[in-house]
């Protein structure tokens, strides 16, 4: 009796036993099974919906579990380009994607009414711009993550007559306005709603403004003004518009001192630009002039043609230009002079209309004109390499660009549109 228990208990003992390695056996079987035959789907960025033979599964970062064999899987992401790729899912194995998406440009608008001059707050997260209603003039900001919340910040008493001059912080205008028939030369303080005069036309026969002479006015670095007043000259009148003298005037922090600098006995300069080393950038119809502290007179920098628009790279290394060979010709062309080794580079020619340097100083922004689309696409051009980028193409802007200005971080710009508006463009993430 006892053996035969004995027995008993040995076969009970072998079969649990045995049962006990059955289901480790399985368990380890059902991990395998649970870890293989899988597809871990991840993406830069994350946050792309995923389909798999059109069906949707989800978003990224994602685990699927699928049939062996090949399969479909296409990702989609707002403002990036689709993607979709064939992928073979073995019997056992584990696959892992991840796919870097393209990004692709868009607009959005910033305004919903006549908006002129844009400029960037210094962390990039507003948008300042002078607007035009039926009482005057007025300085608006927008949040560019909020678009549709717009506030004023400042009213001007009259309207603004001139593109005007934006503070390196975005936080003051400089411009001439005019009110009743009277124009001055203004600074609008969007921090205190304040403005401060600068100038004001008198009966001293100089003038901010003369016939198609347009007003010029910078910010120096220290947030002196330099301007230019246009002096009548002897003979002036409607058949004689050129007997003018131009005059560059300085006028210090506290507004309180104004001091003639140079003169000119024939209206040459189109503009004045403080240069981030020190003295100014004086661009006149046929060339560049450059004054630092201790020039008596300007001196040549740039003498080509007829010039159209010129601006220093924001660490003071290179001078962009546009120009042409002459008055008549269709084609502009954009050149860079290196201040370090006085070298010139011309980097592209065509039917450019706006240009502006990058904050780091390394690519040059451009909108060229397209007669085929009658619009605008933005390009890059490496200063360097002389490469060339497509940032936006005419369908994304789909329309001309007049004025604009880079975000601080490079990644988007403000611009001003053929329909009157402020718009954004969004290059990158």
């Amino acid at each position: 009796m006892f053996q035969e228990r004995r027995a008993t208990e040995d076969v009970v003992y072998a079969t649990i036993v045995n049962l006990i390695g059955l289901l480790a056996v399985i368990g380890i079987v059902i991990t395998a099974c649970a870890q293989r035959d899988q597809l871990v789907v991840s993406s830069r960025p994350n946050g792309a919906t995923v389909l798999v033979d059109g069906e949707e599964k989800g978003k990224t970062p994602l685990k699927l579990r699928l049939e062996p064999g090949e399969h479909l899987v296409s990702l989609s992401l707002e403002h990036y380009m689709p993607w979709e790729e064939m992928v073979t899912i073995e019997q056992g194995e584990e696959r892992r994607i991840e796919p870097t998406l393209l990004f692709v440009p868009y607009t959005t608008p910033l305004s919903e009414a006549m908006g002129k001059l844009p400029a960037w707050s210094s962390d990039g997260s507003r948008v300042y711009f002078i607007q035009s209603t039926a009482e005057g003039d007025r300085v608006a900001q927008v949040e560019v993550e909020q678009p549709s919340e717009e506030s004023e910040l400042l009213s001007i008493d009259g309207r603004v007559l001139t593109r005007g001059s934006w503070s390196s912080d975005g936080r003051q205008l400089l411009a001439i306005s005019s009110t009743d028939g009277s124009r001055g030369l203004f600074i609008f303080d969007l921090s205190s709603g304040e403005q401060s005069k600068v100038y004001q036309e008198g009966g001293e026969e100089r003038f901010l403004t003369v016939s198609n002479f347009d007003a010029i006015a910078t910010w120096g670095a220290e947030r002196e003004v330099y301007f230019v007043l246009y002096r009548l000259g002897p003979n002036w009148g409607a058949d004689n518009p050129y007997d003018l003298i131009q005059e560059v005037w300085w006028s210090g922090r506290d507004r309180t001192e104004l001091k003639m600098l140079y003169d000119f006995p024939f209206p040459v300069l189109s503009s004045v630009a403080w240069a981030p080393s020190g003295g100014l950038l004086l661009e006149k119809y046929d060339g560049l002039l450059r004054t630092t502290a201790s020039d008596i007179e300007p001196l040549p920098l740039v003498d080509s043609g007829v010039m159209k628009a010129s601006e220093w790279a924001p660490d003071g290394s290179r001078i962009a230009y546009l120009w042409v060979e002459e008055e008549s010709e269709p084609e502009n062309t954009l050149s860079v002079l290196d201040m370090a080794g006085d070298h010139t580079e011309e980097l592209i020619r065509g039917n450019l209309t706006h240009f502006h340097w990058m904050p780091d100083s390394k690519q040059l922004v451009y909108f060229a004109y397209s007669a085929l689309t009658n619009s605008s696409s933005c390009w890059a051009v490496d200063v360097e390499t002389g490469d060339r980028i497509l940032l936006a193409d005419s369908g994304v802007l789909g329309q001309l660009v007049s004025d604009f200005a880079i975000s601080p971080d490079g990644k988007r710009i403000a611009f001003e549109g053929e329909d009157g508006n402020i718009w954004l463009l969004t290059l990158s993430e």
